[in-house]
């Protein structure tokens, strides 16, 4: 049971730790946004940045702009990078991480960064960390001159020091005063040519670099100098007193005593002044001071910008870290001791300029002053508002239409005029007719005296918006989708596409080329173009809300659209591009919160859910009315970096591009120039390898993780886009190559394709080896048999030759005897002669074989006769050796010698092609006489031996010898047909 309870208990600390984790990483890629800051009252809300954004700790002394929402802060703790959410600390050296470095010089062109540091020493701090020696000296001071630093030594010499080459020159000793020494996190050194400014113990000090001449030109101790880059007039900070110094020397007298820490630029005549007790706005002459610890969430401030891209005000403070001003787009009415229900449904600007809105439990509230008055209380539930002749419409759930003149009612229209007693929708067309849209459909008059249903039949559902085209067809929006009433004949807008969501119509707009754009509650925007329906929200790579209750247009070209998720804003223009294919996503603006939004909900509303009224925008949400302020839209590429790179898990130096293929998980984070939440911004991204891939779908993600990736060379391209959907948005790549196991290389792909060459030549060569041996064998073999055949055919001869001698005397022919045996020994040495050859020309073939048949001859007493056609150009051919003589012997012995009449053998040669034909041709008995002439056991061997040696010539010398032998009527007809041989 113990061990139970100690497993539970170890895994809820491990989920526990997991919640926890997940939430502190949830903390860091988000700002924290003060609270009391969404006040209406308030101009701008704060976001705090801290340490649960990566920040070091709290205290920020030094602030410099690297780009559009990219600073570099120094702290007591090292020097910091802020890309606009998070900070990362920018020192690799951790010897050097926790140093104390007093002012940052930045220089852009060379993106390189300068800093001294608390025993002032000055050093390059990025892209290389390493120390400037200027001659041993202190550093107090130092600024920029581009490509060059000015800086002055404790001794007062002034140096310029090469910012690519660490190379320093001198330039210049002071002689009217000693530089200031303990300037802490200041900027003492202004240099606008050919004039260097700085501080002196003496005062400012003005010096000509060109001249040397020196001038005192405020004798009062300051410790900061900082130009306007408006108009690049200089300003002199001390601890109580604020001068300006060019072009003219004066004091600028403020109300009050501060200790004055620093200051930075909203335009020609207006700048902000840090106090460690609150913060002072100077405003064409005009001082104001904040030191209300409820509007700011601390007062004690150490260093300021001001970022005039994104009018941002940055303080560094001493306690709470980085505090960033966002100055409101737009502001929300709302006071809750006037309004006794925050929830607004509609809102309307009558004939005579009242602003009225109403909330959706019983009240009409009137704007006026920016403050919200009670109008008339209605005791029901209103759904909308509409106003026409200076009459007000009050469309209610249950109790009909309510007409009123100024606050008396002068009518209530329920049913049967009207086909349900909720109202939404109340319009008056050009034609004066009064339109109301209800719960089950329309009504339709010519006054509030004459409506009566219109189309019931046709129409029966809720109608919650009414708008009129150009050419005067009504649109009427619903729960059902839309209806398009032109001339009274009814037309029913519907999507072809079952998976399109057409329904819930908040909104229209007619563009001046006639398109009709629709808002819908749950489908997003459509378009209705030249009679087909387009979900713009259905196309690839388009993020605009789901919810989209207003088409407002102000006029800079945008439609404001107010949903559930906060407003949005969007370029008619782009809207057309993305119809057109001129660019492949759409990106809206979007305001939320942080742009002063107390409630990021908006009433889906019925008709006059919106007001335009002047410059202003006016929008009903679920807490007050939200008033917009729309201004040009400030261009600005966005811009992507590679902040980290992570493999395995672990950080990386981002100059690392080789990785080995075990790191199986490569993460890249990225940041963009731009995180302004209005921007809405997004990333798209693709990871090139051999292919031209497409960009991938817009995500909010930053981080891109590539699992398993095969060993190549990559390219990972990302760039952002956002709500200013630029058609050529700016793109950053990272190459790097993962490297293959050993295995994948090519050189072991080569070795290894090389090692199974060599494996299968060996196999092959030993293959084909035995192979060899064995036909050699063979060969051998078969030589050694056509040998055996022909030593069986030499005695063969000899003992039919023998017996034929020793028949002549039996028979005491001794002379004839004689004769035969001079032949058969000339025969004989013939034999002898060709025994060892396996081939033997035709001519000599022949010669030997007319000797024997001469020998036979004359054992049977000239009993045949032979006859040899020879052609001339045959008889050097090759044939094999002993191939006809068995043959003559067996025409001879048994289709001649049995018969008892004389006969013929003849023998021929004839070339058919490539062939030689030999043919022969006896008139004997024939086989079949003979073989009844023949012994019961004889058996004739010529014939098999033949055979075997016409198969033996096949498989030694691979010679195909053809044998046929044909009975004819007297006769037997041998035909051998071999390949031509010289």
């Amino acid at each position: 049971m113990v061990f139970v309870n100690t497993v539970i208990n170890r895994i809820f600390k491990i989920i526990a730790c997991i919640i926890l984790f997940s939430f502190y990483s949830f903390a860091q890629e988000k700002e924290v946004i003060w609270e009391n800051s969404l006040e209406p009252t308030i101009p701008f809300t704060v976001s705090i940045f801290g340490t649960n954004q990566g920040l070091i700790q709290n205290q920020i002394d030094d602030i410099v702009v690297k780009e559009s929402n990219s600073f570099l802060m120094s702290t007591a703790n090292g020097i910091v990078e802020f890309n606009g959410l998070s900070f990362k600390n920018i020192l690799k050296y951790k010897k050097y991480r926790d140093g104390t470095f007093r002012k940052l010089v930045y220089c852009k062109k060379r993106n390189s960064l300068f800093a001294i540091d608390n025993v002032n020493m000055l050093y390059e701090v990025s892209p290389r960390f390493q120390q400037i020696n200027l001659n041993s000296e202190s550093v107090y001071a130092t600024t920029l001159s581009g490509d060059s630093l000015i800086s002055i030594g404790e001794s007062g010499n002034i140096y310029v020091t090469n910012i690519l080459t660490k190379k320093n020159k001198w330039i210049h000793k002071l002689q009217l005063a000693k530089p200031l020494k303990n300037v802490q996190y200041k900027n003492s050194m202004v240099f606008q040519f050919p004039f260097l400014y700085l501080i002196t113990k003496q005062g400012v000090l003005k010096l000509n670099v060109l001249s040397r001449q020196e001038a005192i030109i405020l004798k009062n101790e300051c410790n900061r100098l900082e130009v306007n880059p408006f108009n690049k007039n200089i300003y002199a900070l001390n601890a109580h007193r604020l001068f300006k110094i060019t072009p003219s020397v004066y004091e600028i007298k403020l109300k009050g005593e501060f200790i004055l820490e620093d200051i930075t630029f909203k335009n020609r005549t207006s700048f902000y002044v840090a106090t460690p007790s609150g913060l002072i706005y100077f405003n064409n002459g005009q001082q104001f001071f904040n030191n209300n610890s409820s509007v700011l969430p601390t007062t004690r401030f150490h260093s300021c910008y001001y970022d005039t891209v994104f009018n941002n005000l940055y303080l560094g403070s001493i306690d709470k870290g980085l505090l960033k001003l966002t100055f409101k787009d737009m502001n929300t009415l709302y006071n809750g001791n006037e309004m006794n229900e925050s929830s607004i449904s509609s809102i309307i600007k009558t004939k005579s300029g009242n602003v009225l809105f109403a909330q959706i439990v019983n009240n009409i509230m009137q704007i006026k002053n920016s403050k919200t008055t009670l109008f008339k209380n209605m005791h029901l539930n209103i759904s909308s508002l509409a106003t026409f002749d200076n009459l007000v419409y009050v469309g209610s759930w249950g109790n009909g239409l309510i007409v009123l003149d100024d606050t008396t009612e002068i009518a209530n229209i329920k049913f049967p005029s009207l086909l349900s007693n909720d109202v939404h929708a109340v319009f008056k067309d050009s034609k004066n007719r009064l339109w109301v849209g209800n719960e089950k459909g329309v009504s339709r008059g010519n006054d509030i005296h004459s409506l009566h249903p219109f189309s019931s039949s046709k129409i029966k559902s809720q109608i919650t918006c009414i708008y009129e085209l150009k050419n005067g067809s009504i649109c009427l929006g619903g729960n059902d989708g839309m209806y398009i009433i032109q001339n009274d004949k009814i037309s029913r807008i519907t999507s072809q596409n079952p998976n399109v969501f057409f329904k819930r119509i908040r909104a229209f707009y007619e563009d001046a080329k006639g398109k009709i754009w629709i808002g819908s509650y749950g489908g997003g925007l459509y378009c209705y173009d030249q009679k087909r329906l387009i979900s713009i929200n259905a196309i690839r790579n388009v993020k605009l809300p789901d919810d989209i209750f207003t088409l407002c247009k102000d006029d800079f070209g945008y439609f404001y659209m107010s949903s559930n998720s906060g407003l949005w804003r969007v370029s008619e223009k782009k809207l057309n591009d993305i119809l057109e294919q001129k660019i492949n996503f759409l990106i809206p603006f979007h305001y939320s919160r942080v742009n002063g939004l107390l409630n990021n909900e908006f009433n889906g509303g019925f008709q006059n859910n919106f007001l335009k009224n002047g410059n202003q925008l006016y929008f009903p949400s679920v807490e007050g009315i939200v008033i917009a302020y729309p201004e040009p839209i400030k261009l600005n590429s966005p811009k992507v970096k590679i902040e980290e790179i992570f493999v395995n898990d672990s950080l990386v130096d981002t100059d690392i591009r080789t990785f080995q293929r075990k790191e199986n998980s490569i993460a890249i984070k990225v940041s963009c120039s731009i995180v302004e939440a209005k921007y809405n911004s997004f990333y798209q991204y693709k990871l090139l390898k051999n292919g031209k891939e497409g960009w991938s779908l817009p995500t909010k993600e930053s981080m891109f993780n590539f699992r398993m990736l095969p060993p190549d060379d990559y390219t990972f391209v990302v760039r952002a886009i956002d709500g200013q959907n630029m058609e050529s948005p700016l793109e950053t790549t990272f190459t790097f190559e993962v490297l293959p196991y050993f295995y994948e290389t090519r050189w072991f792909q080569i070795l290894l394709v090389l090692t199974l060459i060599l494996i299968m030549y060996v196999v092959i060569s030993k293959i084909k080896n035995n192979r060899l041996q064995k036909e050699t064998l063979n060969k051998e073999i078969a030589q050694l048999e056509l040998n055996e055949i022909q030593s069986q055919m030499n005695p063969h001869f000899i003992f039919n030759a023998m017996n034929s001698i020793s028949y002549y005397l039996k028979v005491n022919e001794n002379k004839s005897a004689q004769v035969y045996l001079n032949h058969l020994s000339r025969l004989l040495r013939k034999f002898m002669d060709y025994s060892n050859n396996d081939y033997i020309d035709i001519s000599s073939e022949v010669k030997l074989l007319t000797s024997y048949v001469e020998i036979e001859r004359m054992r049977f007493a000239d009993k045949f006769t032979f006859e040899v056609n020879l052609p001339e150009e045959l008889e050097n051919c090759l044939i094999p050796t002993y191939l006809l003589q068995p043959l003559i012997e067996n025409a001879i012995k048994h289709g001649i010698i049995p018969s008892e009449v004389s006969h013929k053998i003849c023998l021929s040669f004839k070339q058919v092609e490539n062939v030689l034909d030999i043919r022969i041709d006896d008139d004997g008995i024939g086989r079949v006489l003979a073989e009844k002439n023949k012994p019961k056991n004889h058996q004739s061997k010529g014939i098999n031996l033949i055979q075997k040696k016409i198969a033996l010539l096949k498989e030694r010398f691979d010679v195909d010898v053809s044998f046929e032998i044909i009975d004819k009527e007297s006769g037997t007809l041998v035909i051998i047909k071999l390949p031509i041989m010289l």
